[in-house]
């Protein structure tokens, strides 16, 4: 039996919402490419050059598209960035909206203002103007980003592990997101029909790309899945609908849920890694492998602790002046700018 080290974060699905037109992007430039800077790289070029698994088509929906193996720019441009075929770049079903620009709003706007004012607006008006049509911004879903991130010991387990364990913890955090999408695809991949989608009615299935990462942007060892889901779901008439967000939404928590079961049972099945209820403010449900003390894991997670001690110094000045201290998580912070290393994985 391998003693696991304590969890410092638990294992999660997280659900974000993929923007249409130049939304694809972020596929690009942060899912795909792990957050690198490719510069001129090509993303097949980037693979090779950076060591990181290249996407690949999962789902009944891609079998339906005729798309397998590797994912390329051209594809995830053409299906989630205009909502065409991956590949011929035909229409599937409505076309995505596309919102008028917020740079252009604003320029209207100011263009109104310098009409009816007789003269230039100040720099305070123009702002004014801008955060406003900021907050109006609107923009189409081309689909949904899925992250499946095991417990943070299980991450730093498989970073020191030999290859045999590491190969285990993969698998097991494999088989778990799969277990997930396929359950995804039988019970929450919906669309509606009808006048304002009146009904709701099955699919055919989910037309999705995952991406595997294996360390986090300051370098330390993450391993985790990004799948991309698209908004474009098949009826059993044959059209190419919307996906029924709603339907997704209500089920991220149990999906996530699940996804932590069938990596908890994959790894004690694979390695006998033996699971324990967490304790502590902030810890209910969590569970965490028995064995290493809880302070470890923290120095393996460098991204979490500049928005730890922010909080820290920002509790007592809000809690003295307004009777409650900062909201948000303690430990979620932004990117620390940490130079990426790969020495964890030496030899890998």
């Amino acid at each position: 039996m391998i003693k696991g080290l304590r969890a410092y974060a638990a294992a999660v699905m997280t659900l974000h919402r993929l923007g249409a037109g130049d939304g694809y992007t972020y596929l690009t430039r942060q899912t795909a490419s792990n957050d690198a800077l490719r510069g001129r790289l090509g993303l097949s070029e980037y693979y090779a050059a950076s060591g990181n698994p290249p996407g690949r088509w999962l789902g009944a929906g891609a079998e339906l598209l005729g798309v397998d193996g590797e994912v390329s720019e051209s594809q995830m441009r053409h299906l989630f960035g205009e909502g065409l075929h991956p590949d011929s770049g035909e229409q599937l079903g409505r076309r995505l909206f596309v919102f008028r620009p917020t740079q252009e709003r604003v320029e209207a706007k100011v263009a109104e203002l310098r009409e009816e004012l007789g003269r230039e607006p100040d720099a305070a008006a123009v702002e004014r103007i801008r955060v406003g049509e900021l907050l109006r911004e609107r923009q189409a879903v081309a689909g949904w980003d899925c992250v499946f991130t095991p417990v943070k010991s299980a991450s730093v387990l498989w970073g020191l592990a030999g290859q045999d364990v590491r190969w285990e913890v993969e698998e097991a955090h494999r088989e778990a997101w799969e277990n997930v999408l396929a359950t995804m695809e039988t019970e929450v991949a919906l669309t509606r029909v009808g006048t304002n989608g009146i009904a709701q009615v099955e699919t055919r299935g989910l037309t999705a790309a995952a991406f595997v990462h294996r360390d986090s942007r300051c370098g330390d060892p993450n391993l985790h899945t990004h799948v991309v889901i698209s908004n474009k779901v098949q009826g059993p008439d044959g059209r190419w609908r919307t996906l029924d967000s709603q339907a997704l939404h209500r089920a991220a928590v149990t999906m996530s849920e699940r996804y932590n079961t069938r990596f908890e049972d994959a790894m004690r099945s694979r390695l006998g890694v033996v699971f324990e209820p967490r304790t502590g403010r902030d810890e209910a449900g969590r569970k965490r492998p028995c064995g290493r003390s809880r302070g470890w894991p923290r120095s393996w997670s460098r991204r979490s602790r500049p928005g730890a001690s922010r909080w820290r110094e920002t509790w007592p000045g809000m809690s003295s002046s307004s009777g409650r201290g900062p909201a948000g998580n303690p430990t979620r912070g932004s990117y620390c700018g940490c130079a990426r290393t790969r020495r964890w994985t030496a030899g890998r």
